[in-house]
């Protein structure tokens, strides 16, 4: 085992006496992962709320709502709108991988850097890939901005992989 993986171990627990049974340096590694979980998780869970609220907007014009759309969204099929309904979908979809990535921190064979990497990139994505959908809709040249929170969120997941196949293939 290198010792940059040593320093990426798991935190070993004591059953006998209910306690962590680890060198200093894995305890600073809990704190990590737990201070990495809680920021993915707000964000995930502030990103399902406003998923909800571009929801509730859209609804109002959306399956014969109570209101006419707005003529710079257009028609259903027009691409604005299709920009629109994603982003709102994105809101949603997002979360829940982020949700996910936050619950597999612990297990990921990576060093801080690479969990830090992980969670951030897609707390990133999270955040601005929606929004970049939604300015799209209004703006169309901000759509040239989308390949930028989408790459984040592909290295979030490909790091997210590695550290699973790192961890699967040094047990």
């Amino acid at each position: 085992m290198s010792s940059a993986r040593a320093k990426c171990a798991p935190p070993l627990f004591d059953r006998r006496r209910g306690v962590l049974a680890v060198p200093y340096p894995a305890l600073r590694r809990v704190e990590l992962v737990r201070m990495l979980r809680g920021r993915s998780q707000r964000i995930a869970w502030t990103s399902m709320a406003l998923g909800a609220a571009t929801g509730l907007v859209l609804g109002l014009w959306s399956f014969d709502g109570p209101m006419s759309e707005p003529a710079w969204l257009g028609a259903y099929d027009d691409t604005p709108r299709r920009l629109a309904r994603l982003g709102h979908i994105a809101f949603f979809g997002l979360a829940l991988v982020n949700l996910q990535l936050a619950r597999s921190l612990h297990e990921l064979g990576l060093c801080d850097a690479a969990l830090r990497v992980a969670a951030t990139a897609m707390n990133l994505g999270n955040v601005l890939l929606p929004i970049t959908l939604f300015a799209a809709a209004v703006f169309p040249a901000a759509k040239y901005l989308l390949p930028l929170p989408a790459l984040s969120i592909f290295v979030a997941l490909a790091v997210a992989a590695f550290g699973l196949w790192a961890r699967r293939n040094s047990t």
